[in-house]
């Protein structure tokens, strides 16, 4: 089996070096010295069994994501063969698009739980590390507001609450709240959410959806910081943020930067059981 990799981060190398039990590993537009590189696009593709892409496959629209500058799509995939089996993180409509144009399917592996639950755990540690870094108290002397109450949120909540951390998280549903509380913690309803942001020292959101305008943010003190642990749109606005006098901190991409081994080993994790239960391994 020849599986060429094209794009991405350390995350992607970690994955490559666990995917050669499997058979050939051909990178392309990735620094990678320890796995064999492709002389040009066109060659890695050639005779691959499967075409491994980032997570998430691009930033801007007809690229992939690349340790330096962004790969133009079309051009570096001009060669992809038909029937390929494309694997990739979050595929955005050009790349479903060229991979129907090439008689391939694109699958999103970025959902699975070989990937999610280590990208929760990874994610959680590194937003330890953003609210340390950009905040002047300890966690210990700290209010905390976590929005949202899905993995990465209640991973989070478990290590601030382990250093003392004054924490209270945003849950829209009532359930949500619910299990929340039975747990020991504070859960914070839509209702209550603009008090609870007056006297919270940071907020760190993971709701992949813009639900926070001027209204609510406005009764946040000033200097207050917001940590943006969520993919695009993300919580609130920037621009507003910043013209609030809020300090806005972007954190994409934390498992890739802060875990790429555990990361990458998990993405391979993931192509291992896709290619098992598609009968190719």
């Amino acid at each position: 089996m020849k599986i060429a990799i094209i794009g991405g981060d350390q995350r992607m190398t970690w994955a490559g070096a666990s995917l050669r039990r499997l058979g050939e590993v051909i990178t392309w537009g990735l620094e990678a010295p320890e796995l064999l590189m492709a002389g040009s696009a066109p060659e890695a593709l050639d005779g691959a069994d499967v075409l491994l892409l980032p997570m998430p496959v691009s930033r801007k629209p007809g690229t992939i994501a690349a340790m330096g500058e962004a790969l133009p799509l079309a051009e570096t995939l001009a060669g992809l063969q038909p029937g390929t089996l494309v694997l990739a993180g979050m595929p955005d409509s050009c790349l479903r698009r060229l991979t129907e144009e090439k008689d391939c399917r694109a699958l999103d592996y970025s959902g699975r739980r070989e990937v999610t639950i280590p990208g929760a755990v990874a994610t959680a540690e590194g937003a330890l590390s953003e609210l340390i870094q950009h905040t002047e108290s300890t966690l210990r002397d700290s209010r905390i507001l976590v929005l949202g109450a899905g993995r990465i949120g209640l991973r989070l909540l478990r290590l601030l609450d382990a250093l003392g951390a004054e924490t209270a998280v945003y849950a829209r549903g009532d359930r949500d709240r619910e299990r929340i509380e039975a747990m020991g913690w504070s859960a914070v309803s839509p209702r209550e959410l603009p008090d609870v942001l007056a006297t919270a020292d940071a907020l760190v959101n993971t709701v992949p959806q813009r639900f926070l305008d001027r209204g609510i943010l406005e009764k946040a003190a000033p200097g207050t910081l917001y940590l943006e642990l969520a993919s695009g749109p993300g919580g609130a606005d920037p621009a507003e943020l910043k013209d609030l006098g809020l300090r806005f901190q972007a954190a994409p991409g934390i498992p890739g930067r802060t875990a790429p081994k555990s990361s990458g080993e998990a993405v391979a994790r993931a192509v291992t059981a896709i290619l098992r239960e598609r009968g190719m391994i």
